[in-house]
């Protein structure tokens, strides 16, 4: 069973990617959400956390930029009526927004989610109420304070937008201790980047 894999991108279509794993002729198709799509180019060679799915009619390989997104596509997936394309479209809202949504019982954002309608909505809020929390996603390695895990996610999602590296990090760094919701904090970020330009 895969679980970690170094490669070269060799094509790029709609949800996934092809790769020739490091040093061999063994080439792969990887299912991945939009999010991650805009942020990959052809031949870049990437280590990447993935999840081999198994059935008793296929096998499939999914990528996940760490290990909290993996932890959430199988919890999705173990819920009625999600397949994997919703799973996929549900963590391109952020893994933030996600939780947040199930933890305020959110059922009209998480429904505009292509591929999950009202009912879905309502039965991953049910089924995973109790189980993730923001806190507990980004704290169990480190205890990286919650603030700083979305930051992180921020400078991702800025510099995959095409702002420039150093000026996204130099202002998250400077975003006050009081902006502490997430998009909050986004808005921040992008209204002091437009300025600068």
């Amino acid at each position: 069973m895969y679980s970690y894999v170094k490669w070269n991108i060799l094509n790029i279509e709609d949800w996934k990617i092809s790769v020739c794993v490091s040093n061999t002729w063994l080439w792969l198709e990887i299912l991945v959400s939009p999010i991650i799509l805009s942020k990959m180019n052809t031949w870049d060679e990437v280590e990447l956390n993935i999840y081999h799915h198994i059935t008793e009619v296929s096998q499939t390989l999914f990528w996940f930029e760490n290990s909290n997104e993996k932890k959430l596509f199988k919890s999705l997936l173990k819920i009625d009526w999600i397949g994997w394309k919703a799973a996929i479209n549900i963590l391109g809202m952020w893994i933030n927004n996600l939780v947040k949504a199930i933890e305020d019982s959110d059922d009209k954002l998480l429904s505009t989610v292509p591929w999950v309608g009202k009912k879905t909505a309502l039965k991953i809020i049910l089924e995973m109420k109790n189980k993730v929390s923001a806190e507990d996603l980004f704290q169990q390695s480190g205890n990286i304070p919650l603030s700083k895990a979305y930051d992180i996610e921020i400078i991702e999602t800025l510099i995959s937008m095409g702002y420039e590296k150093r000026k996204v990090e130099e202002i998250v760094k400077n975003i006050p201790s009081e902006v502490e919701d997430l998009k909050e904090r986004v808005v921040y970020c992008i209204r002091f980047l437009s300025n600068s330009k």
